[in-house]
């Protein structure tokens, strides 16, 4: 179970992440670290791109932020925001 106190962010990268003391088994494997997105890290590429620094983004896999009808996709709203400005 990932919780927000195995939760870093790293300003170099401008990326998140989970870090684990004892690693957790996934599919096999044995984990120490898992990196994520979340609205700082879009933001952070977002600005990026933005900026003129690439000829364009794509966004992989749409459907693994979707929560529910009512909150819908937080992930996609922060691509809105940070790619297109609105």
């Amino acid at each position: 179970m990932l919780s927000s106190d195995d939760y870093r962010f790293d300003t170099a990268a401008q990326t998140g992440y989970y870090s684990y003391a004892s690693p957790r088994a996934f599919l096999g494997q044995s984990l120490g670290v898992v990196m994520t997105e979340d609205g700082q890290s879009i933001a952070a590429k977002g600005s990026w791109a933005r900026a003129g620094n690439c000829g364009g983004t794509i966004v992989w896999t749409i459907n693994y932020g979707y929560v529910n009808a009512s909150v819908g996709n937080p992930l996609m709203q922060a691509i809105k925001q940070a790619f297109l400005g609105g």
